[in-house]
């Protein structure tokens, strides 16, 4: 990760004020020391060669104070801006980060776990809080007061000014060197998380099914181990903080104490008056602080630099063409698939290779094949999740990418391979399919998939039956009935089915294949992945991924 992502510019514009500010805090900042340390220089420099009373200093005392005072203002103004703009720009980077999760869909949000997308957007966020509030703010002030009390002392100095201008790039010389070391270890020590929190995510899921078939014990020393190796990631990027520290704050030591060195042997001497030596004493350390404490915040900031650069990463993600067209109505409307292939970044070979059907309204088409062949590729493509390179799909004889995207979700019903539930109740889950739908509409369709049985049986609370965002507390067959009962209660011309009948009995088979054959007898257009023969037997269409056949 550099010191700092111009990406975010793009994304964060609470970036750009902060910058701004911070670079006019900056120069404020520098002018108030050199100030200060010149009324603090004739202060004393009277009071020692002078032998001056109160009343001679009292004028550069109190101006000293006012100086003082002000610097500390200026500071806080400067700090409570970068606050504020800290809490901007990690909210925009959020909402960002939720809206393009959102469009990316199953496919290509896949490429992230939801273990790491859930870290990004929770502490990896509040990590961006050292990166914005205080490594930011001080870029301006390691440019503006090195060059402005640099440009002072050589006019006061010649010679401490060389020896300033001889060290003080080695500061960030070896910024860089062990910056880089940093970035490696810090993008290790994120990476391990990201493993660590999405396998731990995916066992505390399927723990129940874990437990039933004794492969949780496995699933415990994975665990382990990749824990371990994020606390060695975590280590390394200790050892390397505290070393940067030690070399930054010798390096600058040393180099503070040739020039102290130097104004003293020709103090000594009489080749130099006490109010300039004492005045470029003072201001030499003010030279390098600000590249110190810059190397010491990138430290503290470099968990929020990494997960900048990947939360970056999720939002740099191609996005489905959006379109803007919206038809009058679907209904009855047919999709055509028309020579489309399409093949994952990196994969040697296409998933699929010119597949072409077409499902008509008041029909039943099942794509079938083996595991991997492209079935849920397919209904992916039709879901505008990803694109395909080659080919087309069009609905109602417009191309799937001139259509507004969102509009085209929201006529299609759609129940993916593990259906996602919100948490609440069954008739929360179903609400989110028509939120104006009565109890009565819910029962029925429930009663289509055959839900009310078992809910009479199992789960006496009905509708009102709680579960969780992952469907905990009811079964897998009740969680994927349930998806079906929604795309039922929907009433969309389109309705797109993974696997419906996965995981069912063969009476709760039964009930969903009887429903999803009513809502062919009701016109509409129906397409659905399959494996078992339920279905398929009862197919209007047949499309065999694995030969691209078509059989009607």
């Amino acid at each position: 990760m550099r010191p700092f992502d111009h990406r975010l510019l793009g994304y964060a514009q609470a970036v750009r004020g902060l910058l701004v500010g911070s670079s006019i805090a900056a120069v404020a900042h520098a002018l108030l020391v050199i100030t200060q340390a010149w009324f603090l220089a004739s202060m004393v420099s009277a009071v020692l060669l002078e032998g001056a009373g109160w009343a001679q200093v009292r004028a550069d005392a109190l101006s000293l104070a006012a100086v003082v005072a002000v610097r500390a203002v200026v500071q806080w103004v400067a700090d409570s801006f970068a606050a504020r703009a800290s809490l901007q720009a990690r909210g925009q980077l959020m909402r960002e980060l939720i809206t393009a999760i959102g469009r990316l869909g199953p496919v290509s949000g896949g490429k992230f776990s939801s273990g790491e997308l859930a870290v990004l957007g929770t502490s990896g966020v509040d990590a961006l809080d050292g990166y914005f509030a205080r490594f930011l703010p001080l870029l301006g002030s390691a440019v503006a007061i090195p060059v402005a009390t640099w440009a002072v002392i050589i006019a006061t100095d010649t010679l401490s000014g060389v020896i300033i201008a001889a060290t003080v790039p080695l500061v960030p010389f070896f910024m860089v060197l062990v910056g880089k070391h940093t970035q490696e270890a810090t993008g290790a020590q994120w990476r391990s998380l990201g493993r660590l929190s999405g396998h731990l995510l995916d066992a505390l899921t399927g723990l129940s099914t874990l437990r039933v078939f004794g492969r949780a014990e496995g699933h415990v020393k994975t665990v382990r181990e990749l824990g371990e190796q994020h606390r060695r990631a975590t280590n390394k990027v200790l050892r390397i903080t505290f070393l940067s520290a030690m070399v930054l704050e010798l390096l600058a030591t040393i180099s503070i104490a040739l020039v102290a060195v130097s104004i003293g042997l020709r103090l000594v001497k009489g080749q130099m008056d006490f109010v300039d030596g004492f005045f470029v004493l003072l201001l030499a350390p003010e030279v390098y602080a600000p590249l110190r404490n810059l190397g010491t915040q990138y430290h503290a900031a470099s968990d929020g630099a990494a997960a900048a650069a990947r939360i970056i990463d999720v939002l740099d993600q191609p996005q489905p063409t959006a379109g803007d067209t919206r038809l009058t109505s679907i209904a009855g409307a047919a999709i055509v698939v028309d020579a489309v292939t399409f093949a994952y970044s990196g994969a040697a070979e296409p998933v699929l290779r010119e597949v072409s059907f077409t499902a008509n309204a008041g029909e039943l088409t099942v794509v079938t094949g083996p595991s991997g062949c492209g079935k849920s590729t397919l209904l992916a493509l039709m879901m505008k999740f990803i694109e395909p390179q080659w080919g087309c799909i069009r609905v109602a004889g417009v191309a799937l990418d001139e259509l507004d995207t969102n509009w085209w979700r929201s006529q299609v019903a759609y129940v993916p391979q593990h259906p996602w539930l919100p948490s609440g109740t069954v008739r929360d889950a179903l609400a989110m399919a028509r939120p104006d739908a009565s109890d009565a509409q819910m029962r029925e369709v429930c009663q289509a998939v055959g839900l009310l049985d078992s809910f009479g049986e199992e789960l006496p609370r009905g509708l009102d039956t709680p579960v969780t965002d992952e469907g905990t507390g009811i079964s897998v067959g009740q969680r994927r009935r349930i998806a079906v009962a929604r795309a039922l209660l929907k009433d969309a011309g389109i309705v797109i089915l993974d696997e419906p009948t996965a995981s069912l009995d063969e009476s709760a088979e039964d009930s969903v294949v009887a429903a999803v054959l009513q809502l062919r007898r009701a016109g509409k257009t129906v397409v659905s992945v399959q494996h078992r023969r339920s279905l398929i037997d009862a197919a209007d269409q047949v499309v065999d991924l694995s030969a691209v056949q078509v059989a009607r």
